[in-house]
């Protein structure tokens, strides 16, 4: 179902599993994501109409907002994905926490004619490396199938997947802005690959409720390993959170 919304060429989902305040920006379309999306009223966007993986919201987190972007909504030329409370933010405003301080459509727009994608600041990771990092945080069984799956079905991808893996630092959280055809190719790249890690370790469902949000996790890591391969420009931006709204518990690569 296409959903109008005031016409702007960027538009960065809000992935929420929760009904809080949204910045009123034309540039910015929240998607409630999960549960809840299966009770809203029809009027709010959610991930769990149309083609979606709106079940799959407690393995897959923000990523089956995202995917039900790609399969249902009219895309304008710039496509990207924020948190409900996470946000990249304007260099205008640096020393605010509300949604005066995120990124405006405009700053969007005119990074993205220098640059392929704009990433939170990376991070870098107290462990010898984002394998390790994973390993101490979540399921390194889980990297090893993920690692046998590329080197069988994308072996092009070995090489700068070893690489980010064996680094320190990581474009954290999943949340970016890109344009249109760049997003769909990676949509059309990442699904495939977290579907079929799925299969082979048995699915997440028997894992407690934070690590069963496992195919979240991957994606963070394989974004950076899709951003590597296509050698994309770079433009970062710091993260702002926006105060005064609750935020669930997280401690992937030790940080909330």
């Amino acid at each position: 179902m296409k959903q109008e919304k005031e016409q702007s060429p960027v538009r960065i989902y809000i992935a929420s599993n929760k009904l809080v305040p949204f910045p009123d920006n034309p540039a910015y379309q929240p998607v409630i994501v999960g549960r809840l999306a299966h009770v809203v009223p029809r009027t709010v966007v959610t991930d769990a109409r149309g083609d979606n993986i709106s079940r799959l919201n407690p393995y897959y987190c923000e990523m089956t907002a995202l995917y039900w972007a790609w399969k249902n909504d009219d895309l304008p030329p710039y496509v990207g994905l924020a948190h409900y409370r996470r946000y990249l933010r304007s260099e205008r405003a640096q020393g605010t926490k509300d949604f005066h301080a995120i990124l405006q459509g405009e700053e969007a727009v005119a990074d993205l004619q220098h640059a392929d994608i704009i990433l939170p600041k990376a991070w870098k990771v107290d462990e010898p490396s984002i394998a390790a990092n994973y390993a101490h945080y979540h399921s390194g069984d889980d990297l090893m199938v993920l690692a046998g799956l590329l080197d069988e079905q994308y072996p092009a991808y070995v090489a700068d997947f070893t690489t980010f893996m064996s680094g320190q630092e990581i474009y954290p959280c999943n949340i970016f802005v890109t344009r249109r055809e760049i997003f769909c190719d990676y949509m059309a790249w990442l699904f495939p690959i977290l579907r079929e890690v799925e299969r082979r370790v048995g699915g997440f469902a028997d894992r407690d409720s934070y690590q069963r949000r496992a195919a979240g996790f991957l994606a963070e890591r394989l974004l950076n390993v899709y951003v590597r391969h296509e050698h994309l420009r770079i433009k970062e931006r710091g993260l702002v959170v926006v105060e005064g709204l609750s935020l669930p518990n997280s401690g992937s690569m030790g940080k909330g």
